[in-house]
């Protein structure tokens, strides 16, 4: 004789149910990146109907209405709280509120690199002048130092005819 198990699995019609937003990539957002918002729900039927929202200041907006909403380069503008609304034939629900803070780039690094080259070129400048001015000592020095040796050897000459005289 022959056994046959059979799980029957009854579905009923619903609305959609757990409704909630992922985030994609996961993680802090950074100025200029891109991000995806996406929609899931379960739901008998399928959701045929998603919808999109922005909570800014205390205004809704009503942003997409595709499964995915898509940002091609994040800004502070963005900054927000989103939702979204699945719905099929048998009723709706929105997800939770999900709270995205856009992290603008920061000049810390720019100013620290700049204020690094500065100092570096300031240096060798220095060093560059400290050079010129030993040089320029010693050209002085040993230009000073024939010029006296030929008037102190002139002198003794005129000193020499003056006596010959």
């Amino acid at each position: 004789m022959f056994y046959i198990n059979i799980l029957l699995q009854l579905l009923f019609p619903d609305s959609p149910k757990n409704v909630k937003i992922s985030v994609l990539p996961s993680g802090k957002i950074q100025e200029g990146n891109s991000l995806t918002l996406i929609c899931e729900s379960n739901a008998n039927p399928a959701v045929t109907n998603y919808s999109w929202f922005m909570i800014k200041e205390a205004y809704v907006s009503y942003i997409g209405s595709d499964r995915e909403f898509s940002i091609k380069s994040a800004s502070q503008k963005d900054d927000g709280q989103y939702f979204c609304t699945a719905k099929n034939d048998m009723g709706s629900q929105n997800s939770t509120v999900t709270a995205l803070k856009v992290e603008v780039a920061s000049n810390r690094n720019f100013f620290l690199t700049a204020a690094a080259v500065f100092l570096f070129l300031m240096a060798v400048l220095l060093l560059v002048m400290f050079g010129l001015i030993i040089r320029r000592r010693k050209q002085f020095t040993s230009k000073k130092q024939p010029t006296e040796l030929s008037k102190t050897h002139l002198q003794s000459l005129s000193q020499r005819r003056s006596m010959r005289t």
